[in-house]
């Protein structure tokens, strides 16, 4: 029975066909493939990650221009005249990548190298096949100026060389991630025209002319002979994944690639730039990109410093943003320590980041607030991410993985479907996801759950395996935050009536890894006490940002409350009204990790938190109550004061009445804060706000923050 099931889940299930073994000769050189329509629409559409501290940071959004990234955009093929054509469905009728046992690998957080191989060839060939569909687009648009086309038929040429004579020079420009995020912004800006794709004359749009920089970069890689115009940015002409010529100086416009095989250069306006060769390594006017090889596990991280190419953080260019000699330094060192402290705790997994992550793009300017970092992962970037500078190897480590993560499901989506994309469902149903401070429609829920399984898995292993007492507990708050967080999350995922088949088996494969978070003689439990709180402190924030009680809910409790009524009525749910001013809700999760990492040092800001976590109950509750009276309208005050009643109910749980109150401000704070307000308003008088909760108190246990629909 088992191998009957097993055989029906490794039927092929996907979307699109396997592109593992697609080549790029035959993607340029045949006709236009089969899941060129869904590809190109994940490019015109990308989602993006975004990781950290900051407004709206923490977890997965979509793009800003358009809700699905997944409904295929309206298109047809160019039809073109090519020498060799070949159909190309007849070699792509085997098992699609990934496999459902794939995907149960990937569930249980068992990637390897072996497998990242695999989703770097499927990426590869997905790349291939959306080059190929912007050489179509290109060939038939008309510009004003001759110098302003690109030479289509030369760029093809020039790659198929390339591919021939190297196949891994020109996978490595193909999937510099750079290339990936061009790609969407020459094709979005195709697809923009009220007439379709095929109006365009005049200006050519989104800087096609680095068609030929792209296939510059390959062909200098071969060692091939050829030439080509590229274009020229801030100054800079740029050689995706090799570096840029300094041509600031001279003006010039319109560079021009000369490759001799055994060298290459350069040409502006009255300058020539060699390109680094063995016996000239740094050769003046060129600004080669910066390396960095580490060893991890049994590979080695091989990645570019992303820092001056213009599409090294998105689809629009940027002038670079040179990283000094100390900088560069530390990235370096922290590099090294993280692939280090990944080989130690998930030796699969720092295999598979090793094959995957080829470049980093750090932000020089955003340095990291209370000891967290942001980061940034894109669907058509893959193998890429935007970091800030991180606090140490141990926080670069858990984004690493974390930001691999969403590559590799990135890659999946690609080419499976795990939730319905006709419908409105997907993008129209919101969720409290503890990751971000906004809500998130499922495809941001679904990508953080998966990003964040191995978030938990990382810092499980460091408790068991940390040395230093610090870091230990460090590991151990965020492995009892996360624990709880996920877990969470995971069960409302699970609930969505929208998941694919492929979709549920995921989920249910993924189940199966919770099983290792039940370890919970692995935090302490003051340790854990203080995760708790953070946990009830991000909710409780995120409920009175986004959550409204409905107006005649609140009208009937303040009557009541008036009346002398005995208890609350029963009252309709709130309403999702997100804030869009909503500001990092991470600052308080980071302070309490401070505190329980090192107890007692200078790491709270606020009075009653500080008093409160001294365990100065009387206190805390004091400065609490008074911040909720002189400025109730504000969020932090009740959070405070709820957090507050919580610590008195675990020491002295027979108090019914703190027990009340505490579950009202910890599961329906929106409807205290309202009812406070309304009342204080229609008696010239401010209830007492512990009275007040204590009235509307609620069950115990969290309740779910279950999908909500904004009006």
């Amino acid at each position: 029975m088992d191998d009957e099931r097993r055989a029906d889940e490794d039927a092929p299930a996907a979307t699109g066909p396997d592109l593992t073994d697609l080549s790029l000769e035959r993607a340029l050189t045949g006709p236009s493939h089969s899941a060129a329509a869904r590809l190109v629409g994940r490019y015109v559409r990308p989602r993006t990650s975004r990781g950290g501290e900051g407004h709206g940071g923490g977890g997965y959004s979509e793009s800003s221009y358009g809700r699905s990234a997944d409904r295929p955009v309206s298109y047809t093929p160019v039809p073109a005249d090519r020498d060799l054509r070949r159909d190309l469905e007849q070699d792509m009728s085997r098992t699609p990548f990934p496999t459902s046992a794939d995907l149960r690998t990937m569930a249980a957080g068992a990637e390897d190298g072996a497998l990242a191989q695999r989703l770097r060839a499927q990426q590869r060939g997905a790349r291939a096949v959306v080059l190929d569909e912007l050489l179509d687009l290109a060939d038939v648009i008309t510009f004003s100026r001759e110098n302003e086309a690109p030479r289509v038929r030369d760029v093809r040429d020039l790659l198929v060389r390339a591919e021939r004579a190297d196949p891994e020079a020109v996978t490595n420009v193909l999937l510099h991630p750079s290339v990936g995020r061009w790609l969407t912004r020459a094709l979005r800006a195709l697809h923009t025209p009220p007439g379709g794709p095929h109006t365009w004359t005049g200006t050519p749009p989104a800087d096609l002319l680095r068609l030929h920089s792209v296939a510059a970069a390959a062909g200098v890689r071969a060692r091939l002979l050829f030439a080509l115009p590229v274009p020229v940015h801030d100054g800079y002409a740029h050689l995706p994944g090799l570096g840029a010529a300094d041509l600031r100086a001279s003006g010039t416009v319109v560079a021009h690639v000369v490759s001799m095989g055994s060298a290459a250069v350069v040409n502006g306006e009255g300058v020539e730039v060699r390109l680094p060769s063995r016996s000239d390594p740094n050769p003046p006017g060129w600004i080669s990109v910066h390396r960095v090889r580490t060893p991890v596990g049994r590979r080695h991280l091989d990645l570019v410093l992303e820092d001056a190419d213009p599409y090294r953080e998105s689809a629009v260019p940027l002038p670079p943003e040179p990283l000094g000699p100390v900088a560069l330094t530390r990235w370096r060192r922290t590099i090294r320590d993280a692939g280090e402290l990944l080989s130690d705790l998930r030796p699969g997994q720092a295999d598979a980041v090793a094959v995957a992550l080829t470049a980093l793009t750090p932000r020089p300017e955003a340095e990291p607030t209370a000891g967290m970092m942001t980061s940034v992962s894109s669907s058509e970037a893959f193998g890429g991410a935007v970091l800030s500078t991180p606090p140490d190897a141990v926080e670069l480590a858990a984004t690493l993985l974390h930001e691999f993560r969403h590559m590799e499901l990135n890659a999946v989506l690609d080419s499976r479907d795990l939730y319905d994309t006709e419908s409105d469902g997907p993008d129209e149903e919101f969720y409290y996801a503890p990751w971000r401070d906004d809500p998130r429609p499922l495809p941001g829920l679904l990508h953080g759950v998966f990003a964040f399984f191995a978030v938990v898995d990382f810092w499980r292993e460091l408790t068991h395996r940390a040395r230093d007492q610090r870091l230990r507990r460090r590991a151990q708050f965020q492995y009892g935050y996360w624990r709880t967080q996920v877990r969470h999350a995971y069960d409302a995922l699970c609930s969505t009536p929208h998941l694919t088949t492929a979709g549920r088996e995921l989920l249910a494969e993924m189940e199966v890894g919770t099983a290792r978070w039940t370890d919970l003689a692995a935090v302490p439990e003051e340790v854990t006490a203080l995760a708790t709180e953070a946990v009830v402190a991000h909710r409780t924030r995120w409920r009175l940002h986004h959550l409204s009680p409905d107006p005649h809910t609140v009208s009937a409790l303040a009557e009541a409350w008036r009346s002398g009524a005995d208890h609350a009525p029963r009252t309709t749910a709130p309403v999702l009204l997100p804030d869009s001013a909503v500001p990092s809700l991470n600052h308080h999760t980071a302070q309490l990790c401070r505190w329980a990492t090192a107890p007692g040092e200078d790491t709270v800001d606020d009075p009653a938190d500080l008093a409160r976590l001294r365990g100065e109950t009387d206190e805390a509750w004091r400065l609490a109550f008074a911040q909720v009276t002189q400025r109730p309208q504000r969020h932090d005050p009740w959070v405070r004061l709820g957090l507050t009643l919580r610590r008195e109910v675990l020491t002295s749980p027979a108090n019914t009445a703190d027990v009340a109150a505490a579950q009202a401000l910890a599961h329906r704070p929106e409807v205290v804060r309202a009812t406070f307000a309304r009342i204080t308003v229609e008696t010239g008088t401010q209830p007492d706000p512990v009275a007040l909760a204590t009235w509307l108190g609620t069950p115990d246990e969290l309740p779910d923050l279950p999908s909500m629909h904004p009006l």
